[in-house]
């Protein structure tokens, strides 16, 4: 997967924990990009002291949430692109 979409708030764990045990999982692809889903500002702006690539805003808005995976889409084409110059 290059992608993977982890909600902040859940039940039972928060979005911090389920990222711990992803990352630990045998076999995860090391290129996978991980984002954060919330609408909690101050989880959103230390995205990265959580080990998450990019945090997802606007919960509940479509228009929001597409504009934000086609960033990330332009974010995984560009890591392509540069593994696959010589």
């Amino acid at each position: 997967r290059e992608l993977v979409i982890i909600d902040w708030h859940m039940p039972e764990m928060n979005g911090d924990q389920l990222l711990k045990q992803l990352r630990a999982t045998p076999g995860v692809d090391p290129e996978t990009l991980f984002y954060v889903y919330t609408i909690d500002v101050e989880v959103a702006a230390r995205f990265r002291e959580h080990g998450f690539d990019g945090a997802f805003t606007g919960k509940g808005s479509v228009d929001t949430l597409v504009a934000q995976l086609d960033t990330a889409k332009r974010m995984l084409r560009l890591r392509r692109f540069r593994r696959a110059k010589p």
